[in-house]
């Protein structure tokens, strides 16, 4: 059993299932009154000490009861590892390398949603091919067969330089695991509008001769990506309805913008040495399972 303290929650946890309970502790309703007031006199107490936070989560998916544990996240001995967009479409950790690539983007014609964290439309890893086949869809990155298992967990971020004809766009990146079968499994995605990608700044229009870094954030994750699968990076400029499409317009307000605002952009992503794109995996060693 494992229990949290805090105003707000308690977690009980008995191999299975876990049960969260959220809200007021003095609302919560469970049948078992021994139970009820030691988790309702655990949650309410002052936090004296500070909160011994455990955390568990499978070892590798689709493998029942095959468990890791943790005191804390990311899990102890997590390396973060690089991998450089390059300029022939690749995932390489060897260094940034390439020129620039292009893609447009029209609002008028905005990328559907296709699974991810999203509550009123489907949601999870959905396969991104029929998405990937439309015009304009963006730029696509790929690693080499994996010869092993890999392991991430924790935070994933995307780091680009970009160029825009637009004094604003926006520019999403999708975590995606093709593979063996080719299709294309969504993990997890992000995005950053372009004139707010440093958010301790005003508003910052972009210059069309000119080159920007943004990071986007693509959140949180425990994933192993399998041994004859390959890594992919999604970039493109629109997830609608998910996310709002991004009128490339510059004004604060899109939801203002008529359809005069509407602009159509041509984006770019970065690769040389001094304008570097690259994703950062959280990489958890643990022992591999080797291909063959």
């Amino acid at each position: 059993m494992e229990i949290g303290k805090g105003r707000q929650h308690a977690r009980l946890e008995n191999i299975e299932p876990v049960i969260f309970l959220v809200g007021d502790p003095r609302a919560w309703r469970i049948e078992d009154r021994r139970l009820a007031h030691d988790l309702r006199a655990r949650a309410l107490e002052p936090v004296i000490e500070p909160l011994e936070v455990r955390i568990a989560w499978p070892e590798v998916a689709f493998i029942a009861n095959d468990w890791r544990h943790s005191e804390s996240w990311p899990p102890p001995g997590t390396v973060q590892q690089k991998f450089y967009l390059t300029g022939d479409g690749r995932l390489s950790a060897d260094g940034p390398d390439g020129e620039a690539r292009r893609y447009r983007y029209d609002p008028n014609r905005p990328i559907p949603t296709l699974g991810g964290r999203n509550m009123l439309i489907e949601s999870g890893p959905r396969d991104q091919r029929p998405v990937q086949a439309l015009p304009n869809y963006g730029l696509s990155y790929r690693s080499e067969v994996l010869d092993h298992d890999i392991t991430i967990a924790g935070s994933v971020d995307v780091t680009l330089h970009i160029q825009s004809n637009c004094r604003d766009t926006d520019f999403v990146a999708k975590l995606v695991e093709l593979q063996a079968d080719s299709s294309a499994m969504l993990l997890m995605d992000g995005v950053v509008r372009a004139m707010y990608r440093d958010a301790a700044a005003r508003p910052q229009p972009l210059a069309p001769d000119q080159v920007y870094p943004l990071t986007i954030h693509l959140g949180d994750i425990h994933h192993t990506f399998i041994a004859g699968s390959r890594l992919q990076v999604d970039i493109t400029s629109s997830n609608f309805p998910r996310r709002v499409r991004n009128t490339n317009s510059g004004n604060a307000i899109l939801a203002n913008d008529t359809a005069a605002d509407i602009h159509i952009a041509s984006n770019a992503v970065h690769h040389r040495a001094g304008q570097p794109s690259f994703l950062v995996l959280p990489v958890l060693p643990v022992s591999p399972r080797k291909l063959g």
